[in-house]
């Protein structure tokens, strides 16, 4: 991989109402699975960003941890 070809990546703050969860996600989730994985998070926090496309914020990784934070009030993940 070349320098020019390297890429930066950055992660920010961005409010849940502003993502949009692809169409075409093929993942579910039970709703004890659910559950597990919003408490999880609210003990630990988010580990693992949730990764969108800065021009759409369409989300393309953390589909099921996007749902589970959308259960918890006042929660912002972070974004890369």
């Amino acid at each position: 991989m070349t320098a020019k070809s390297r890429r930066r990546i950055t992660i920010e703050d961005v409010a849940i109402g502003d993502l949009r969860s692809d169409y075409f996600n093929p993942r579910r989730m039970s709703d004890a699975g659910l559950e597990s994985l919003t408490r999880s998070i609210r003990e630990f926090g988010f580990i693992q960003p949730v990764v969108a496309r800065r021009q759409d914020h369409t989300v393309i990784g953390g589909h099921q941890r996007l749902l589970a934070a959308g259960r918890m009030p006042c929660w912002t993940p972070g974004v890369q």
